[in-house]
C-alpha cells in the first residue's frame, strides 16, 4: 500500500506499508525488502505489519529506520474493530 501526505506546499511524505498476515511471517525478509524498496525509491518512510510477535524483528526494523507494527498490535487493532460493513471473502 501506498501512503502520500502532504502538510503544506513545500512538503510531503511517500511510505510504503506492507501488510500480510500469515502463518509464517517472515518478518525479517519483508523488512529487508521494504528497506530496499524505500532506499530505491527514496521514499520517506517504510512500515511493516506483520503477523510475527518476535522483538529482534522489531528491533531489527528500528536499526533499519523501518516502522515495524508487531502481531500483538495487529491483533489489538483487529480487536477494537467494531462495525464493520466490508465484504469479505
Amino acid at each position: 500500500m501506498w501512503l502520500y501526505s502532504k502538510a503544506s506546499a513545500f512538503s510531503r511524505k511517500r511510505t510504503n506499508v506492507d501488510i500480510k498476515n500469515k502463518k509464517n511471517p517472515r518478518a525479517f525478509k519483508r523488512i529487508i525488502w521494504a528497506k530496499g524498496l524505500q532506499t530505491t525509491l527514496k521514499l520517506e518512510r517504510a512500515i511493516v505489519a506483520t503477523a510475527s510477535t518476535k522483538d529482534e524483528a522489531h528491533k531489527f526494523g528500528l536499526a533499519n529506520n523501518i516502522i515495524v507494527i508487531t502481531g500483538d498490535v495487529l491483533k489489538q487493532i483487529i480487536s477494537r474493530r467494531v462495525n464493520s460493513n466490508r465484504i469479505t471473502e
